[in-house]
């Protein structure tokens, strides 16, 4: 008894595995390109290369909130209660090779 399978579904498994295999690799770049340069803080994000573009995205973000009227930037010493902490949170989304596409910075409490 033959057990080959036809060829057609051999062809069909290969272009499949390809792709998969491709999808993985550009996945897998992306990855270690994303966990090599995320800053952790506000004082990595001014020591890396990058500050002035993690600087032009956190400008931009609080343009959107103070735009908003999200949150109202008050001098502490004016402050009635107590002020609530908020620390920078960054990210970046990259394509398929690992390149940056996008900066992300989000303020958050």
């Amino acid at each position: 008894m033959d057990r080959a399978l036809p060829s057609a579904i051999t062809e069909r498994s290969n272009r499949q595995l390809a792709t998969s295999i491709t999808a993985i690799h550009g996945y897998a770049k992306a990855v270690l390109a994303k966990s090599a340069g995320i800053p952790r803080s506000l004082s990595e994000a001014k020591a890396s290369a990058e500050w002035p573009r993690w600087k032009e995205t956190m400008d931009a973000e609080m343009e959107k909130i103070l735009g908003n009227q999200t949150y109202d930037l008050v001098d502490r010493s004016e402050s009635k209660g107590k002020a609530i902490p908020l620390q920078w949170v960054f990210d970046y989304k990259v394509d398929s090779d690992g390149n940056v596409i996008k900066y992300k910075a989000q303020i958050v409490a």
